[in-house]
């Protein structure tokens, strides 16, 4: 009804001010009831999490959500996807974007190849040839 309405916008708002403020640069709205927030793994690997806010969340009604990377195959993409709506649909009455943030770092990075498996070039130099740099000086 039309208070669920109202409450519903109103949790929306808030869920976005909460975000900007946690995520600060890594938050962009693209559009209204829309942003983006850029997700650093633990690994150190970016990810890109789409969210749009339908009218009829958070009350009755999920986000929209798709996740993208450079580095992400379409099948790994199709699994962290599936993983991300099944906490957005087990959270619905709840703002879960926060929540869904947490779960890629925590929970969506294991569902991911290592990060080895990719071209040698897009590799993190290895720790100690950081260290040796830092002792200059």
């Amino acid at each position: 009804g039309e208070f669920h309405a109202m409450e519903d916008e109103e949790q929306r708002q808030e869920e976005v001010e909460a975000l900007e403020a946690i995520y600060g640069d890594d938050f962009s709205r693209t559009a209204e009831d829309c942003f983006e927030i850029a997700v650093r793994l633990p690994d150190d690997r970016p990810l890109l999490l789409s969210i749009a806010q339908p009218s009829e969340y958070p009350s009755s009604a999920t986000v929209i959500l798709q996740v993208r990377a450079s580095w992400l195959s379409g099948g790994d993409e199709d699994v962290l996807t599936a993983g991300l709506l099944s906490v957005a649909e087990e959270s619905i009455g709840e703002v879960v974007v926060f929540k869904l943030v947490e779960w890629l770092r925590e929970e969506g990075v294991h569902l991911l190849p290592p990060p080895d498996s990719l071209p040698a070039s897009h590799r993190p130099a290895p720790e100690w040839q950081e260290e040796e740099g830092q002792q200059e000086g």
